[in-house]
């Protein structure tokens, strides 16, 4: 499992953030990880579908708290589709 300090590149959700390692001979890595234990209401993902009630507040909460500063976290578990879940602190 992964851990250690990266910098917050992106919040494409109110649960999941893009973070960001330091490069080294070449691009940065980079590890998109939703919070453990949060769920926050989900965005439309197709012009068919709508948003969920405050699912814009909540992803813009997350962003203006973390993005662009450097955190740390660590990755508490993987689910089989690749997806990474764990803790982010400030």
């Amino acid at each position: 499992m992964a851990s250690g300090w990266a910098t917050c590149k992106a919040v494409p959700t109110g649960d999941t953030v893009v973070l960001m390692g330091r490069a080294v001979n070449g691009p940065p890595p980079e590890l998109q990880l939703s919070i453990s234990n949060v769920s926050a209401p989900r965005l439309a993902r197709g012009p068919n579908s709508q948003d969920e009630p405050n699912a814009w507040e909540a992803r813009e909460f997350l962003r203006k708290l973390v993005l662009g500063k450097t955190v740390q976290f660590r990755q508490e578990a993987s689910s089989k589709g690749g997806r990474a879940y764990g803790s982010v602190w400030l």
